[in-house]
């Protein structure tokens, strides 16, 4: 609709400017020959005002939250999760997202002093619902559709207080089924704060007196260093250097912001337009076959000082680093690889779990060599080492959370940019996110019962639930490292041998089949496992 094409008014480029415009007469002028394919009404859903009085009237967002509303569309600014449901009760969901805005005032607030603060107007979240005349809800979710079921909004509207914080769309279909779109500002959730409102507000829809997750940052502001001192020696720990304001760091930091602020109207309305930016292959992989990669990762015979286990997140990470870089990189290649490793550092800050947060995600490098020639199980141990005791472990993700969080509003930040993506130099590229072990939200069987599948925009490579399995999703970043078109036959070829060299199951000796052809044996056999029939 037209909305999606309005100008920034402070900070927006001339070009910018005429650009948007052209395209919002564009799409007026289509939307007057072609109709309106399906109806849609929007209801603004507010928590009730006597509850607003219980609260502070202004929220400020840390530093790392607001930097994100300073981002354009296509780098996750506004991210969705949509929600594949097999059938869904309006007014159910609507009063259950009202009692989630009343306990999470936030939610409904609008930002204000550029994005640096949230102030508790109750103005509410659009709630959107779209009757569709297709027959049915697709079973696996596009994520080239996501324009379709999302409502996104403009970051500089968003900084200006006139668009909100979240925008929930659904479409339901003939047959029942429906697609939920839940769409955040990244200042207000991170993808695990996300998750945890999608939980709390199923929770209610179900008619459980749920908790309500965390939303005052007070704990998270003890955390952070209260001197310059204290910065200098995080800085230390992170960078081996104190992290210092050159006047290069203050030419890109300052260069970036307006950029950011001038191209930004042009980028947004290419994503609004054409989703640019969220072209990514997608593979799946079943429990069996998740467990067999785990089982081929795991060390038989681990070294001294070895753990002698692996994460399924390692183990998945190994296998894709190693298929993806036969086929991706020449023979001749040293086959280094850098993994950027997504991580919650919730737990190792200090936090409780359930603390919503805009930022609570690190990124962490892991550097792994010689990935062509080493096993599967060696390249696995390489990363568990790194995430449990080394250059990834909890005191680095500590250090460096709460280093980020300190200096990412001033010029000095790009020192720690540096070293997190382009220090060293690599073959191949594998930015990781896992999300996969998230729970489907449950809405009740009287709202919409539990999610089928789900698709989100947030973060390059992505590991999504799945029925009977998860989802890969890559994005381009890990081709591009490798020389190589997303779209191109190196690539494709790729992506297909992930499903085609997956390792085989081990198959137990089947003991029966000889065991029945000797009574005296089978009887024997018993005695020492009850359990074989």
């Amino acid at each position: 609709s037209s909305d999606l094409f309005v100008t920034y008014t402070h900070g927006s480029s001339f070009l910018g400017f005429c650009t948007s415009h052209l395209l919002c007469e564009m799409s007026l002028c289509l939307e007057g020959i072609i109709g309106r394919a399906n109806a849609e009404c929007t209801e603004m859903i507010k928590p009730k005002q006597d509850i607003l009085s219980e609260h502070a009237e202004l929220v400020e967002l840390l530093r790392g939250e607001a930097w994100f509303a300073e981002m354009p569309l296509p780098y996750a600014t506004y991210p969705a999760i949509a929600l594949r449901l097999p059938h869904a009760n309006v007014q159910v969901l609507k009063r259950s997202l009202a009692r989630a805005l009343e306990a999470l005032p936030i939610v409904a607030g609008r930002c204000r002093q550029g994005g640096k603060v949230v102030a508790l107007t109750g103005d509410g979240v659009p709630f959107t619902v779209v009757e569709s005349s297709a027959a049915s809800a697709p079973e696996i979710i596009e994520e080239s559709k996501l324009l379709e079921y999302a409502h996104f909004v403009r970051p500089g509207a968003l900084r200006e207080g006139r668009e909100p914080l979240m925008t929930v769309r659904l479409i339901k279909y003939m047959d029942g089924s429906a697609i939920l779109t839940m769409c955040r500002s990244h200042s207000l959730f991170d993808g695990t704060s996300a998750w945890q409102f999608l939980s709390f507000w199923s929770s209610l829809a179900r008619g459980e007196a749920a908790k309500p997750p965390r939303s005052d940052r007070q704990l998270v502001r003890s955390l952070l260093p209260s001197s310059e001192e204290q910065v200098q020696e995080l800085s230390q720990k992170v960078l081996g250097r104190p992290s210092l304001s050159t006047w290069q760091n203050w030419a890109l930091y300052h260069t970036m912001k307006i950029a950011m602020r001038v191209t930004g109207p042009c980028i947004d309305t290419l994503f609004l337009h054409n989703l640019r930016g969220l072209s990514r292959h997608k593979v799946f992989f079943s429990d069996d076959e998740v467990a067999a990669i785990k089982a081929a990762a795991t060390p038989t015979a681990p070294c001294a000082g070895q753990d002698g286990w692996v994460t399924t997140q390692e183990a998945l990470t190994a296998y894709l680093l190693q298929v993806l870089g036969r086929h991706l990189l020449p023979a001749k290649s040293a086959g280094n690889a850098r993994i950027m490793f997504f991580l919650d550092s919730r737990k190792c800050v200090g936090l409780p779990s359930d603390q919503l947060l805009g930022n609570g995600l690190n990124f962490l490098n892991v550097e792994v060599s010689d990935i062509l020639q080493r096993s599967l199980s060696d390249v696995a141990t390489s990363i568990h080492e790194a995430l449990t005791n080394g250059e990834a472990g909890p005191e680095r993700q500590k250090n460096q959370w709460l280093l980020h969080q300190s200096i990412c509003d001033r010029d000095s930040s790009f020192e720690l940019m540096k070293e997190i993506h382009m220090a060293g130099s690599y073959d191949i590229l594998l930015p990781v996110n896992n999300q996969s072990k998230r729970q489907l939200p449950d809405f009740g069987a009287g709202s919409g019962g539990r999610a089928e599948s789900v698709i989100t925009n947030a973060g390059p490579n992505i590991f999504l639930p799945a029925k009977g399995g998860l989802e890969v999703h890559l994005g381009p970043d890990t081709f591009k490292s490798a020389n190589c078109s997303m779209s191109g036959r190196r690539a494709l070829r790729a992506v297909a041998a992930l499903r085609e060299e997956l390792p085989q199951p081990e198959r137990q000796p089947c003991l029966l089949q000889s065991v029945n052809q000797d009574p005296l044996t089978r009887d024997s056999l018993k005695k020492v496992r009850p359990e074989v029939q």
